[in-house]
């Protein structure tokens, strides 16, 4: 429960909101935020660029927008924001924080790191509605499978390949999480010399850990030879890596791997 305190007058002192918020902008910071706004960028890479926080980055979208100094985009104001909580999805949420820290990583040119897209395959544009056929913004089709682990890159000369997953098992990870495909790609990256892993995330716990592939390999077999299909949460905390925010990273899995 808040408390607020009284007054000389012995009355309670109204409390005021967002007190830590910067709201002071300079002309140039507006121009280049405006820029960056036309440009596509989201609020979370404009909270980077600008040097300023995701909150103060909103509060200035509402602020220009009612000023008609920015449009709207497709789907609203906040298209692209990663802050939008979806409780329907936590694995999405799990999957903005690590998009966000590798923007972060860009930024800071630590390292460039992706995520994989879903392959679309184009259908002839005949299957269009009459109405929107010979208008090139739209196609029709269909996604088949991300082709690839979740995110790929390099940092520092090293590449990387790393799989997201996140399970609300307090206890342990279930290895059913991950299918032989994708434990078949991080094998290939990591007999080429790349360093390849998998970020698990205990909902619960509200924990990252980073598994490497040779402990996924082994615990993986194993399961495979009919040992236990899941990896205590216990065992995490012994021999894992424990993904901490440092170094205005979210998720600073680098710091983890021990390679920036």
């Amino acid at each position: 429960m808040t408390l607020f305190p009284f007054n000389d007058e012995g009355g309670i002192m109204k409390y005021t909101a967002l007190e830590e918020i910067d709201f002071l902008w300079e002309p140039d910071e507006i121009k280049r935020f405006e820029q960056l706004w036309n440009d596509g960028v989201d609020i979370i890479e404009l909270s980077i660029m600008l040097n300023r926080s995701e909150v103060e980055v909103a509060i200035l979208i509402m602020d220009r927008h009612m000023q008609g100094g920015i449009t709207e985009r497709e789907f609203g104001v906040f298209e692209g924001n990663a802050l939008a909580v979806n409780y329907a999805n936590r694995g999405k949420l799990f999957e903005n924080d690590i998009i966000r820290s590798n923007t972060a990583y860009k930024h800071k040119k630590w390292a460039f790191v992706e995520k994989t897209e879903p392959i679309f395959h184009q259908l002839p544009s005949h299957y269009l509605p009459k109405r929107l056929q010979g208008q090139k913004q739209y196609k029709i089709g269909y996604y088949e499978g991300k082709g690839f682990v979740d995110f790929f890159g390099v940092c520092q000369g090293r590449a990387l390949a790393f799989e997201a997953k996140s399970t609300t098992i307090k206890t342990s990870f279930p290895l059913k999480n991950i299918n032989a495909q994708q434990v078949a790609d991080l094998e290939f990256w990591h007999q080429l010399g790349g360093i390849s892993f998998v970020l698990i995330q205990f909902e619960q716990q509200r924990e990252v850990y980073i598994l490497h592939y040779p402990d996924l390999k082994k615990w993986w077999d194993g399961a495979l030879n009919g040992e236990r299909k899941s990896i205590p949460y216990d065992w995490f905390v012994m021999n894992c890596e424990k993904v901490k925010s440092t170094r205005g990273v979210i998720l600073d899995y680098l710091s983890g791997l021990g390679i920036q």
